[in-house]
């Protein structure tokens, strides 16, 4: 059987619908003939997105994200957002302090956990001994002229706040008698806060002879009703027995030292 009656017989078979020549040159037109045919796919009559610059009109899925479009312009809202602008930030009502000093930056709005130590501060002498007392009562120790320099201060303590006092000193007491005893305390400006009885320190010997004590001593309190602002804490002294005592501090002596601690509570 020859190749023209093959594709004549093929074209018969097929009927109206297949023309043989299209067979014969391998190759379909635009459509082919009869039935609803084979259309020509254009851009216009496409349902599929072509390579080159697609656009979708409907919600784009993707695994894990279930619109593509909105995880897209949110994440560009981050990215353009980064760098705002000073008329940006006043905008939401923020201070604007500058430059970071002490003299712009307060605590008083700062909320601090409960035991955290906000300031400490620490004042030391070592350039004199104080005055002698011979008295019974607890008295702020002094100079010779009368000056309170045996302490410390603390500023801007906040309301409620405990202030943690620690005060280390060397002393010395002596008198001719059979028994002598000196004692220590602290007072807040001119009050008392922590009393002492006047043989904190006690000597004793069966005979009336020359007592002479000398020892360095360290003290701690925590001052739990200070003022609001500044705090001023002294060193107090008392004898027994009259008994003379002092504050050994000038040089030949380890410095007078007072650290004070602001807790927050």
């Amino acid at each position: 059987m020859s190749r023209a009656r093959d594709n004549a017989n093929l074209g018969a078979q097929a009927g109206s619908g297949l023309d043989a020549s299209d067979i014969t040159s391998g190759a379909l037109g635009a459509s082919v003939t009869g039935g609803a045919g084979l259309g020509v796919s254009t851009a216009a009559t496409s349902t599929f997105a072509p390579k080159a610059g697609p656009t979708f009109t409907g919600t784009v899925a993707i695994p894990n994200v279930a619109n593509l479009e909105t995880a897209v312009v949110a994440n560009t809202a981050k990215v353009t957002n980064y760098n705002q602008t000073l008329a940006d930030i006043n905008a939401l009502d923020v201070t604007e302090l500058g430059t970071v000093t002490s003299a712009n930056l307060s605590n008083t709005a700062i909320v601090y956990p409960v035991g955290h130590v906000i300031q400490t501060v620490q004042d030391t002498k070592n350039d004199e001994h104080s005055a002698a007392s011979v008295s019974s009562t607890l008295s702020r120790v002094q100079d010779a002229s009368g000056n309170y320099e045996w302490g410390g201060t603390i500023n801007n303590v906040l309301a409620n706040s405990w202030v943690l006092i620690n005060m280390t000193f060397s002393w010395m007491s002596s008198k001719t008698a059979v028994d002598i005893g000196v004692g220590f305390g602290f007072f807040r400006g001119a009050s008392v806060i922590v009393p002492s009885a006047p043989y904190q320190h006690y000597q004793y010997t069966p005979s009336d002879e020359g007592k002479d004590m000398r020892e360095r001593s360290t003290m701690t309190f925590i001052d739990k009703t200070p003022d609001t602002g500044t705090n001023e804490y002294t060193l107090g002294y008392k004898t027994y027995n009259s008994a003379s005592v002092s504050v050994r501090s000038d040089g030949s002596y380890a410095p007078f030292v007072c650290i004070l601690q602001e807790i927050a509570q």
